[in-house]
């Protein structure tokens, strides 16, 4: 400050001020600005200014670097939260879809249940529920078969377009007609022995499921 007030013509009055007009010096200026305090102290303030931009820098580069740990971070914790959602909606669709499966399954086999030349491929090994009710549907199926085939009573199942769709092999020994010749037939001609009035009561019985003895 004292030399750029001595190029300006401003000194130090007896009490200190810059109160005293001049002719500007550049000689005492000059001698100012090359003084070896003069470069010290300039030497100290801009290290000090040095060593404040270096610490911003150390913090804003730390502060930089921090942030985009914590990006990476949040971004591949995005990824894998997407990727373990597909994987569930995978899993998740393979068993709905196995399920439905075996829904399908089973509403086919109660479909067909009646017919004599269905095939059951029925076979379900999964634990849940639905397996649960396969396993003591294809049990009970099992039974129902052993008992229809081996029972020397006459055990048909019919529809209600008026023909069979299974017959035991106790109506072919009683008949002495093939099963296939006796579902071909309407089973009213079974009964036709029966009254008119009786045969209306006799074929309503199926409808309520009462036993019906031709």
């Amino acid at each position: 400050d004292r030399a750029f007030n001595a190029m300006k013509g401003v000194f130090q009055g007896p009490t200190g001020q810059l109160n005293v007009r001049a002719a500007p010096d550049t000689e005492v200026a000059r001698g100012l600005l090359n003084d070896e305090n003069y470069h010290a102290a300039m030497a100290r303030i801009m290290r000090l200014i040095y060593e404040f931009y270096e610490a911003f820098d150390t913090r804003m580069l730390h502060a930089i670097a921090l942030h985009q740990q914590r990006s990476e971070l949040y971004i591949s914790g995005v990824f894998a939260t997407l990727a373990l959602l597909v994987i569930w909606l995978a899993i998740s669709y393979r068993v709905v879809r196995r399920k439905v499966q075996n829904l399908v399954q089973l509403e086919d086999e109660t479909m067909n249940i009646g017919n004599a030349d269905y095939v059951s491929q029925f076979e379900i090994d999964s634990n849940d529920e639905i397996g649960n009710v396969s396993r003591a549907f294809t049990a009970a199926q099992v039974e129902r078969d052993r008992y229809f085939d081996q029972s020397a009573d006459l055990l048909a199942i019919s529809g209600f377009d008026g023909y069979f769709k299974r017959l035991n092999p106790t109506w072919a020994k009683y008949h002495g007609f093939p099963s296939e010749e006796l579902m071909a037939r309407l089973f009213t001609g079974l009964i036709s022995s029966v009254s008119p009035p009786d045969r209306s009561v006799t074929l309503a019985k199926p409808l309520i499921g009462t036993l019906v003895c031709l």
